[in-house]
């Protein structure tokens, strides 16, 4: 159906007077780790971008050191509010363990893709065109994957596709990396720009 990744959620506890991102200012948001991009990374550059607000400046940021953490940390309204991954909000109201009225949405990305593949720009065409066709052809086993929703490589333009995340880690401060339990990731952006990439779906 589409590019597969998820989405940075920002979410205030029901009652909040925050109803919308630039009300974050003199406010508290919970963060997950540094390395994490719906958790920390993605909401620092946008709200920057969209709202000039400044981390710990204009608003505070803190810790929780996990998703789970962060979003039962809103449901039990001990944090103002919080940069989360949607697929994970979306897992635990599945499985229970919060409600729809135990958060408020605040502000929903654009889908951030992950799960892709790549190859360098400069291989042989026939090489180039056998990788791409192994690939695209793999049918991946998995306990996701039913007949009604087959998992599957397709083909994505990286300069489409990415632009987002290529916003986020241009934009984003490297000087804001705060030192926490978590060890540090590699960044989102490739090497070079200049790839074929596919994903899975």
């Amino acid at each position: 159906s589409g590019v597969n990744g998820n989405r940075l959620d920002i979410i205030v506890t029901p009652g909040s007077d925050i109803a919308r991102p630039a009300d974050l200012r003199n406010h508290t948001l919970l963060c997950t780790v540094p390395s994490s991009i719906t958790g920390y990374r993605a909401a620092v550059a946008l709200l920057l971008q969209n709202e000039g607000l400044r981390p710990n400046v204009d608003y505070t940021i803190t810790w929780s050191l996990g998703q789970k953490r962060s979003i039962t940390g809103i449901a039990e309204k001990q944090y103002d509010a919080a940069a989360v991954s949607d697929d994970k909000l979306q897992t635990l109201l599945k499985l229970g363990d919060i409600s729809p009225s135990d958060f408020r949405m605040i502000y929903q990305s654009e889908v951030i893709p992950r799960t892709t593949v790549g190859y360098f720009h400069n291989l042989k065409p026939d090489l180039a065109a056998k990788v791409n066709d192994a690939i695209l052809s793999y049918q991946p086993q998995s306990a996701e994957a039913s007949p009604a929703k087959p998992l599957r490589f397709i083909a994505i333009d990286y300069k489409k596709e990415f632009e987002l995340v290529r916003q986020i880690d241009n934009r984003f401060d490297p000087r804001l990396d705060a030192k926490t339990k978590s060890p540090k990731a590699p960044t989102t952006e490739p090497s070079g720009t200049d790839t074929k990439d596919t994903q899975l779906n």
